[in-house]
């Protein structure tokens, strides 16, 4: 039973890395309004409802879901520290709390490019056969998302 829990928790987990990047790459590709639900879902060859099972919305699946902020770095931010400059603090703060949530460097850039300028292509390939971000899925595997079940 372990190893079909597994199976079923990676074949999740690469769904979900799989949608992230195709809504990455279709926003460098047509901007964040320049594509709907209905167009995610279709690049990632999955149904409309199952993009809505991994994700909230649009924002979340670019982005990632909100990550947990541990209340003991809050604390310490909040504090003064841990080094005293507000600018460093903000950036400690923000690399520990996303660090375990963080994809590959090539998947975080892209995030940060469609963020920042939403134009460019950062992974190639167009509808079938699945495009070549696919096969980064299990190459670039992030931490499972907030809605991915775990097995007991």
């Amino acid at each position: 039973m372990a190893e079909l829990c597994n199976r079923r928790e990676e074949k999740r987990h690469l769904t979900a890395l799989r949608l992230q990047q195709c809504a990455v790459r279709l926003t460098l590709e047509h901007g964040f309004d320049g594509w709907t639900i209905d167009d995610l879902a279709a690049a990632a060859d999955v149904s409309r409802r199952t993009v809505f099972n991994y994700f909230d919305g649009k924002a979340e699946v670019v982005l990632g879901p909100e990550p947990a902020v541990d209340e003991e770095l809050v604390a310490t931010f909040v504090g003064g520290g841990p080094t005293g400059r507000l600018f460093d603090d903000l950036i400690v703060l923000a690399h520990e709390t996303t660090r375990d949530q963080a994809g590959s460097e090539q998947h975080m850039a892209a995030v940060r490019d469609a963020v920042t300028r939403g134009s460019s292509s950062w992974c190639t390939g167009a509808s079938s056969p699945p495009p070549t971000c696919w096969a980064s899925a299990s190459a670039n595997a992030r931490a499972p998302t907030s809605r991915t079940r775990r097995c007991a």
